[in-house]
């Protein structure tokens, strides 16, 4: 698949019942170093938040854009009982904030999606992962966002072909040096740990459908989410 992942994201968040965790096994490594991973704790993200940012945060629940399933975007970790952020920035469709019982106009919404990009980019924060052929990344991916480096999305006209065929047996194999395969593996998650409480939301909204809320409030249906950032491209 290509250009998937560039904005960061839990896996499994179009399910109502996302993955626990996620093993990726990496096969081949593309050319130059290309193609690494980001990687974030955010239980980490939600520390560092202000305390009426939490405050705020907890009240708030996510649709996703594609299959309207909803997820609280502050949740409590299954073991650890931390607190953990968990909200797509590519395939997010609507936000609903229980507290004022309405959705986040595209101002409000722009402006926590921003944030917490801002958040989960900071160096003390996150890690980026170059891969090697042989490397096995396992993920608890209900505290753990992720997103492709760029470099993973680069036009492949931008990797030196010659110097590839030079160092290759046969010129056949020039393709294939430019490919990252990853084997995934998944977990079943837990039933009903990121369901929104049955007196605030049901667990899935028709997204497709009329929006149910404040008419000001973004209510988007799409493959991928809400547009926050003109300069960002958007891929679930």
């Amino acid at each position: 698949m290509r250009g998937v992942g560039p904005q960061w994201h839990n896996d499994g968040y179009f399910l109502r019942v996302p993955f626990s965790h996620v093993l990726y096994y990496i096969i081949k490594t593309p050319a130059q170093g290309r193609g690494g991973t980001h990687f974030c704790n955010t239980s980490r993200v939600y520390d560092v938040l202000e305390a009426a940012e939490q405050q705020r945060w907890a009240h708030l629940y996510s649709v996703n854009s594609s299959y309207g399933f909803v997820h609280p975007v502050v949740a409590e970790h299954p073991v650890t009982r931390k607190k953990h952020v968990f909200l797509h920035l590519g395939w997010t469709g609507a936000v609903y904030d229980a507290a004022q019982k309405r959705l986040l106009d595209s101002t409000e919404l722009a402006t926590l999606m921003r944030r917490y990009n801002e958040l989960l980019s900071r160096e003390d924060l996150c890690y980026k992962h170059v891969y090697q052929e042989g490397d096995a990344v396992f993920i608890d991916n209900l505290t753990v966002a992720h997103r492709a480096d760029p470099t993973a999305h680069e036009e492949l006209q931008s990797v030196d072909a010659e110097a590839i065929i030079e160092n290759s047996e046969e010129k056949e194999d020039e393709p294939k040096a430019k490919l990252r395969i990853v084997h995934r593996v998944t977990i079943k998650g837990q039933d009903g740990i990121l369901d929104p409480p049955p007196e605030v939301l049901p667990p899935v909204l028709d997204i497709a459908g009329p929006n149910p809320f404040n008419t000001d409030g973004v209510w988007f249906h799409g493959n991928t989410g809400f547009e926050w950032d003109s300069d960002k491209r958007l891929q679930n």
